[in-house]
């Protein structure tokens, strides 16, 4: 048996709008378990993939429901037991403007947010990578790769850009995200755009 809860769509940004959905976006561990979350799963399948104990993965999978950072989306039904599966509300997070942080306090908590999620997304393209590896002999197997260096002057200028490659990605790509039948395979894109490190 299976129950689909009824659930809005994945927001691509989620607002902040408290300090406890702020404390528990930072804290470490549950920004691994909600990146988790990108795809529906229960908190048995969170424990299996990071290598937690199921109680740890279940009790901080249950915190991330109550702050409202994830939400249930289904209920199935496994010999006499239920499982309860979840999924993150948003691909990305930022913080609200009616937060009652200071302007130091927003801009240190933003970047950790973002540090944090650019690590995470490195760590998934890595681990995707390897599984690809194995799939070597799939004669289906497409991959591109982009880097490009932008110079971009203050927040207000680095926003615009980011905005900008937003919508163009979107629009790129709003013609092949309805596609689903047994002519086509799921591909993944995701963007990161950071800082030049001084060193290089």
């Amino acid at each position: 048996m299976s129950r689909a809860a009824t659930s809005a769509a994945v927001a691509a940004v989620y607002e902040l709008s408290s300090l406890d959905q702020v404390a528990a976006l930072v804290h470490p561990l549950r920004r691994r378990i909600l990146a988790a979350l990108a795809e529906p799963a229960s908190p048995a399948d969170v424990a299996r993939r990071l290598g937690l104990p199921s109680q740890l993965a279940n009790y901080h999978v249950r915190a991330l429901e109550a702050a409202g950072l994830a939400e249930e989306v289904e209920v199935r039904q496994r010999r006499n037991l239920l499982a309860h599966r979840f999924r993150a509300v948003a691909r990305t997070f930022s913080l609200g403007a009616a937060l009652p942080l200071s302007d130091e306090q927003r801009q240190r908590l933003q970047q950790d947010v973002a540090l944090q999620a650019l690590l995470e997304a490195a760590d998934g393209l890595r681990r995707a990578a390897l599984g690809l590896l194995d799939q070597s002999e799939r004669p289906d197997r497409h991959l591109a790769t982009l880097a490009l260096d932008v110079e971009l002057g203050d927040e207000a200028d680095r926003a615009a850009f980011v905005r900008a490659v937003i919508e163009a990605v979107q629009q790129a790509a709003a013609p092949y995200r309805a596609r689903s039948d047994d002519s086509t395979r799921g591909y993944r894109l995701q963007l990161a755009v950071y800082p030049r490190p001084a060193a290089e």
